[in-house]
């Protein structure tokens, strides 16, 4: 129970506040928003969870260098890390940013979607 009250707790506020966000999205902007809602936040899952696999791929390295007191490599590989997670965003964001078109009729093809995405 003490393990899991947290993340429970956590998932129970995140739902309640995305039936927020879609009820909005319904009420002003119809049935098109909410399916733009969800396409764009489907573009974000894919982003961050790239990142938190960088980030998860990289623990065991850390973790183990950092229980042999080698603590250069581990501030070598924070430092890698952030890097390339920082270079990755800045690179998906701008991709997205430039190809927004593309990337969303990679979930809908409906013109005016793809138009208000």
């Amino acid at each position: 129970m003490s393990i899991g009250v947290s993340p429970f707790l956590m998932s129970i506020t995140e739902s309640f506040l995305q039936i927020s966000f879609n009820n909005q999205l319904s009420l002003y902007g119809g049935t098109l928003a909410v399916g733009t809602m969800a396409v764009l936040n489907s573009l974000i899952q894919i982003v961050l969870m790239t990142l938190q696999g960088l980030s998860q791929g990289a623990q065991p390295i850390i973790s183990f260098n950092y229980g042999a007191k080698n603590y250069s490599r581990v501030r070598s590989c924070f430092k890698f890390l952030i890097g390339i997670s920082f270079g990755f965003s800045v690179i998906t964001g701008a991709a997205i940013l430039c190809f927004s078109e593309f990337f969303v009729s990679i979930f809908v093809t409906d013109p005016d979607a793809i138009r208000l995405a």
